[in-house]
């Protein structure tokens, strides 16, 4: 019996010394480089697709972290009762440098990307410290949790709701609509927000339009931002907080999205043709 234990006691040793060697066979992956000279010519374009890579990276990197910290729990264990030299080194050292090195780039592209006017950048990586600083749930009744499923056009979003998908238009904001100019640049706006969770404050019921008019909050409202990027117009019959009109005001003052054009059409003026 005693031999028996010690048998099985053995085996299990050595089971959790291999899975201490785990990380041997899933390398840390490359960091990622800063180059300046090339950086510089690159496009706006450019510069979006590889901020989206390099968030796809930190979240392969983060699985792979959490899988090694458990299987060095496990190792930790085996390394206390036979002596497996590498049962004690920390192997997500080498990732948690490469996460870093990709947090570092995607935040050195940002500011080039600011200092060249570029616009619709994706959201920051939801995973990082600073993201979630900042999405802090908004105070209020009536407000919960969705995820964005699809936009319909700059102003109207469906989200999901218990198996099914709810339709939510910004309240207080009224975009171009589809053909209308820049109605297709408000509705690519809105989709960098397509797969993120918001939070959703419901304000009233829109019969016409059969949906919920919210505001949409990623941390930041979202309906403010479409005014901050001219990309809307501030819906003067909704009695909100003054300060919405002085994000329109703004942007009418810098010319900034639809307020480029000398002589913009409302779309609700647009609707009635």
């Amino acid at each position: 019996m005693k031999k028996g234990l010690v048998s099985g006691a053995l085996i299990g040793t050595i089971f959790l010394g291999v899975l201490s060697c785990g990380h041997l066979s899933n390398p840390a992956p490359p960091k990622a480089e800063l180059t300046v000279d090339r950086d510089q010519a690159s496009s706006c374009e450019d510069m979006t697709a590889e901020i989206m890579d390099l968030q796809a990276q930190q979240v392969n990197v983060q699985k792979q972290i959490d899988t090694q910290r458990t299987q060095n729990i496990l190792s930790g264990v085996g390394g206390y009762f036979i002596i497996v030299p590498f049962a004690f080194i920390d192997p997500t050292t080498s990732k948690n440098d490469s996460k870093y090195s990709y947090e570092q780039r995607e935040e050195y592209l940002r500011k080039l990307a600011a200092e060249k006017g570029c616009v619709n950048l994706p959201l920051p990586f939801e995973g990082s410290v600073a993201a979630a600083e900042k999405r802090q749930k908004p105070t209020g009744a009536a407000t919960w949790r969705s995820r964005v499923l699809s936009v319909l056009d700059g102003d109207t979003i469906y989200v999901a709701d218990g198996g099914k998908r709810a339709k939510v238009s910004l309240y207080g904001v009224d975009a171009p609509e589809a053909g209308q100019r820049f109605g297709d640049e408000a509705k690519r706006y809105l989709q960098k927000y397509v797969g993120r969770e918001v939070d959703i404050q419901f304000v009233t019921r829109d019969s016409i339009r059969d949906s919920d008019l919210s505001i949409v909050y990623y941390g930041y409202p979202v309906n403010t931002e479409m005014l901050k990027a001219g990309l809307a117009w501030y819906y003067e019959r909704s009695p909100r907080l003054p300060t919405w009109k002085d994000l329109q005001t703004k942007a009418q003052e810098q010319k900034i999205g639809l307020w480029s054009d000398p002589d913009p059409v409302p779309p609700w003026m647009f609707r009635s043709k």
